[in-house]
């Protein structure tokens, strides 16, 4: 029997950490140190710990070989890091609390501000038929050390201290090289995350130009997404996560297992954002850059800034940025190119995506939020439905706060009719679902032809759905009079003559997206190759 102890590392209140800033840098830095306490700090702490780092890549250069299960131990090994989570394996219980002390005395240190959970089993048995109860027991213990109370972890602010531009908290560091009109003075938190966004930037310009070439960077700023100028901009936050992935892990029977998933879906989820940016840069700038664009693509150092950025690829989700006219394409793409990279590997695995639709200068937190409440819509639907991938979409207007549930009920309770149709799907059994987002592109198609329905005609169906269902059929009566008909949508008897069904219209959702869902990309845009 193999045993060993066993250390299960986590993070806490991560969203908060990484999205808590409007500044699209600051949010590139937090994330970048996320992914640096499982790596450098990791390999730092045991270097401390006078182990040799050598062992730390061993987990995935040679997932199938366990050496806490050779005749020659380690005194340490990974099971396996991902998803925020890190699986560490120690031969002794007091080097694994040794490694605790030391680790975590680091984070206050690299990464200010970033709270962490640990849970430590003894006597972890590695025996095959043993992994899973011994792998849910770890995790049992580190959702009740979740719950416990956390120390504060950044210096509190006080009536006689300067407060950071950048964080609120107390300003205790300078940046060097900010431009004249950016005060340097800062936390601790905010210099950490600047400096930690000079990796990340790295790090994912190397993914842009693997996919995209050289003429090509990845914006740092959200005004450079390819909006105009001194305009009412707005960007769109796209959170997309794969269905089911507990259940899958839960089915790994060994270690050896468990790794290979998490390696193979890693590698999909980063390589399927690849193609999206190769997607971009072949199909979608070269509208963007034409005379007739309603974008202004930024230009830095006679490079092109691609219209969206990439904050976290990590395990099964991603979290990015786009101009907001892009987002419901890039999100529709984005579950596409992931679905095929799975097939690669011999597994079909789905996942559903969140698109808010927010002004550049809303609180970006809460647009992140809504994102990913929108993503959990989707995956109601998928669950529903079987193997399937999803998304949902939400325009935020100024002025308009709360859970996405009370944006909604507030929709309805204005109109008499619920003013949304979606969660829409994306793959999977399209037939007789009148959900399908290939029957919305159908129907958009339509509706950006203003011969068929002129644009005067739209604004006018749009107040009719603020008045109630009898003003509705009234005007779709009016409009028909004059050879103006509602797309269909579905297979749902009288949708396009009533303009709803069971309270409910797919059209509120469709002329809300003629603005941003430009009809470029229903055509040369929407090529994936």
């Amino acid at each position: 029997m193999a045993c060993c102890c066993a250390v299960l590392l986590d993070t806490v209140s991560i969203q908060q950490y990484v999205f808590g800033s409007n500044r699209l840098r600051d949010n590139l830095g937090s994330s970048a140190l996320v992914k640096r306490i499982y790596a450098e700090l990791l390999e730092k702490s045991l270097k401390e710990m006078g182990y040799k780092p050598e062992v730390l890549p061993a987990w995935k250069n040679d997932y199938h070989e366990v050496l806490m299960n050779t005749d020659s131990p380690p005194p340490f090994e990974v099971g396996f890091i991902g998803g925020g989570k890190a699986l560490l394996f120690f031969a002794a219980q007091d080097a694994a609390i040794s490694f605790v002390r030391t680790w975590t005395k680091l984070l206050l240190v690299e990464a200010p501000g970033l709270r962490t959970a640990v849970a430590i089993k003894p006597d972890f048995n590695l025996d095959d038929e043993q992994f899973t109860r011994e792998l849910d027991c770890l995790f049992r213990q580190l959702a009740i050390n979740k719950n416990s109370y956390f120390p504060n972890t950044t210096l509190p602010t006080h009536g006689i201290t300067a407060e950071c531009p950048r964080t609120g908290l107390t300003i205790d560091g300078r940046i060097e090289g900010l431009p004249d009109d950016e005060k340097n003075e800062v936390s601790s938190v905010a210099l950490a995350r600047y400096y930690a966004s000079m990796e990340e930037i790295k790090e994912y310009r190397e993914l842009c130009e693997r996919n995209a070439g050289d003429k090509f960077i990845l914006p740092t700023e959200l005004e450079h997404l390819g909006q105009k100028p001194d305009t009412d901009s707005h960007i769109a936050i796209i959170h997309a996560d794969g269905n089911d992935m507990g259940k899958r892990f839960t089915k790994c029977k060994t270690l050896v297992e468990y790794r290979k998933l998490a390696i193979d879906v890693e590698q999909a989820t980063y390589d399927a954002f690849g193609d999206l940016i190769g997607h971009v840069a072949r199909n979608v700038v070269p509208y963007m850059d034409s005379d007739e664009s309603v974008f202004e693509l930024t230009r830095i150092d006679g490079k092109i800034c691609l219209p969206l950025r990439p904050i976290i690829i990590g395990g099964d989700d991603v979290t990015f940025v786009a101009e907001g006219r892009l987002g419901i394409h890039l999100a529709e793409k984005f579950l596409e190119f992931f679905y095929k990279r799975t097939k690669s590997f011999g597994e079909d695995i789905y996942a559903c995506a969140g698109v808010a639709i927010i002004k550049t200068k809303y609180p970006f937190y809460r647009g992140y939020e809504l994102a990913e409440q929108l993503c959990s819509s989707a995956k109601q639907q998928a669950r529903l439905h079987g193997d399937s991938s999803w998304l949902d979409f939400q325009l935020i207007y100024g002025g308009i706060s709360g859970s996405l549930d009370s944006i909604r009920k507030q929709q309805v309770h204005l109109a008499g009719i619920e003013l949304f149709w979606g969660p829409y799907l994306v793959i999977g059994n399209h037939s007789h679902n009148d959900r399908s987002f290939q029957k919305f592109k159908s129907a958009l198609v339509r509706l950006h032809n203003e011969e068929v329905w002129p644009r005067s005609k739209i604004k006018e169906l749009r107040t009719a759905f603020y008045e109630g269902q009898e003003m509705l059929e009234l005007k779709l009566g009016e409009l028909r009079a004059r050879g103006i008909t509602l797309p269909d949508f579905g297979t749902t008897m009288g949708l396009a003559e009533r303009g709803s069904a069971d309270s409910a219209t797919p059209y509120h959702d469709l002329i809300e997206a003629l603005e941003y869902y430009p009809p470029f990309l229903l055509t040369d845009g929407g090529d994936t190759h």
